[in-house]
């Protein structure tokens, strides 16, 4: 018995000090990796969402300065459509073999824009003074710092 315990012991001390020497391996590599972890953390991973409606007087002049501004900032345009909807129509009697035609319409116009986040307030603020009226006006923010650490 006691001989099967001495065994034991010696096979316990070699793959002891065999593990030892891969401890201080893994923990340089630990001490490496570390070191180059903070270097992504120190930057947070935000993600800022912003959403305006409003009106102005000419769309498609307005839509015109976005792209511009948009470029100014850094960004690009991801999507954008002008639409005119017509809300009334009415015949008028112009003469007994004539009729005028009066339609009146509304344009809309719907962009999306990505612009570098550090950029965004600016931004927003530059797009309501080109408006007649802000009807909304919202931000949200999305710190994706966790997740970006993870994945690496």
């Amino acid at each position: 018995m006691k001989r099967n315990i001495i065994a034991i012991a010696i096979i316990l001390t070699i793959f002891g000090c065999s593990n030892a020497k891969n401890n201080s391996e893994s923990t340089d590599l630990a001490e490496a990796k570390e070191m180059v972890i903070p270097d992504s953390a120190a930057t947070p991973k935000i993600i800022k969402t912003a959403d305006m409606r409003f009106r102005v007087k000419d769309v498609q002049n307005t839509k015109e300065q976005l792209s511009k501004t948009i470029k100014a900032e850094g960004g690009t345009v991801a999507e954008f459509s002008i639409e005119s909807i017509i809300q009334e129509t009415e015949k008028v009697k112009q003469s007994t073999d004539s009729l005028k035609e009066i339609t009146s319409y509304r344009t809309e116009g719907y962009l999306i824009a990505k612009v570098p986040s550090e950029k965004l307030d600016d931004f927003t603020n530059t797009i309501s003074k080109m408006a007649v009226f802000v009807n909304t006006s919202s931000m949200k923010l999305d710190d994706q710092s966790i997740n970006y650490l993870a994945n690496n």
